[in-house]
């Protein structure tokens, strides 16, 4: 609402009081950025970034902050806020002043979940070494044993190094290890696409497919074969309301064994296997999204060969009606809107950009030739690429929950 009324006030001169006042009720002490950077911030937003004198300037003075200006989390506060602008130009700036002040802090032993910060900032800028140091100084209500242990072994292979600390698996985990053992898995993508990757797709052992359901197969060019789904909680919904799951289905891959008693559900004829813990936690900011897990997942259990097909790391928006029934909305103007508090701040996309990059770097993963593309570019193009994609002030924007405030659409 702040945002709302800054955005409308008709002035010359913004009143940005309440803005900071929001801010401040989240612990951010936002008046330390000064009146004029939220009045040149304002000033651009109203203008939909279309003064380039003023974003140059203020891409310049916001770069030239000092890192030691706000804790890691008021740092964080302040890029959620930019990637829910979809303004992330300015937010990759914000956001490694966090990583900086992170790099730079000390262990806390009395307030742990903030360690994970640090922690996190090494992963990212593949200090695996100093990153293991840390993991034993991770908040235990967060980080169990079993999720510190995951983080253990998932660094270890990024070093190259054998795990002498092996997993701890239960029983599901086990038998889906077993199913997958020796054989090459493509993971492929809901996005619409028209590249046909179908006869490469043939020849994989396992075929990974999110959301599959016997009403809503992916009618594409990539072949609708698929033994293997992961399916999100919304469509999860759908399953356990008796919907029928393709014959070919073998697997079923949720993010907790608790989540909707899919057990419970007698006509489902695929085994289930659980995400529960295994890297559901934050690195540095936002938990990995779906995509991302699942092969983080399969890496654990020592997949042979993954490749991934058909994926563009949220730079479209662009999926199947299986997955936009669920995901996406219809505004008031009926058109549909993407859920971006899930893809832009719940789960953030320049993490999931950097660990993908880095796993393939490692040769941890293959992929395709338009996913290689992608991975080729630097942090700062690949978020430009999503504000050029994303970012517009004119286009309707969902009520998002932020903490016990909504922010609504603008042109209302």
């Amino acid at each position: 609402m702040a945002l709302l009324d800054v955005i409308n006030n008709k002035s010359e001169k913004s009143n940005n009081r309440q803005l900071i006042n929001t801010f401040e009720k989240y612990w951010v002490r936002a008046p330390r950025l000064g009146n004029t950077w939220w009045e040149d911030l304002i000033n651009l937003l109203k203008k939909n970034l279309k003064d380039k004198t003023l974003y140059d300037k203020f891409k310049k003075n916001t770069n030239e902050l000092d890192p030691e200006l706000f804790t890691v989390y008021e740092w964080l506060e302040i890029y959620n806020f930019f990637s829910y602008l979809r303004f992330m130009d300015l937010g990759l700036i914000i956001r490694n002043k966090a990583k900086l002040k992170a790099l730079n802090q000390k262990i806390n032993n009395k307030k742990k979940d903030m360690n994970r910060f640090k922690y996190g900032a090494f992963f990212e800028n593949e200090m695996y070494s100093k990153s293991l140091k840390c993991l034993n100084n991770l908040c235990h209500k967060k980080y169990n044993q079993n999720t510190k242990q995951n983080y253990e072994y998932l660094t270890n292979k990024l070093i190259g190094k054998i795990n002498n600390n092996p997993i701890l698996l239960d029983e599901s985990h086990k038998n889906f290890k077993n199913f997958i053992k020796n054989k090459n898995i493509a993971i492929l993508t809901d996005r619409l696409s028209m590249n046909d990757q179908s006869s490469e797709i043939s020849k994989f052992d396992v075929v990974i497919r999110f959301n599959q359901l016997r009403d809503h197969q992916s009618k594409d060019n990539f072949l609708n074969k698929a033994n293997v789904t992961s399916i999100i909680p919304d469509v999860m919904q759908k399953v356990n309301s008796n919907y029928d799951l393709p014959d070919e289905i073998k697997w079923i891959i949720v993010r907790d064994e608790n989540e909707y008693n899919l057990h419970k559900n007698k006509k489902l004829k695929a085994k289930i296997t659980f995400l529960n813990q295994n890297f559901g936690g934050a690195f540095f900011s936002g938990s990995p999204a779906n995509q991302l897990r699942i092969i983080l997942f399969l890496i654990m259990l020592d997949a042979k060969k993954i490749k991934i097909f058909n994926s563009d790391l949220c730079l479209t928006n662009k999926y199947h009606k299986v997955y936009s029934d669920n995901v996406w909305k219809n505004t008031s103007l009926g058109l549909p809107a993407f859920k971006e508090r899930s893809m832009f701040i719940d789960h953030d996309p320049l993490f999931d950009f950097i660990l993908t990059k880095n796993l393939y770097k490692k040769k941890l993963i293959d992929c395709d030739d338009e996913l290689k593309l992608i991975l080729e570019d630097s942090e700062e193009k690949y978020m430009n690429k999503l504000q050029q994609n994303y970012f517009s002030l004119s286009k309707e924007i969902p009520p998002i929950k932020y903490g016990e405030e909504y922010f609504t659409n603008y042109n209302k």
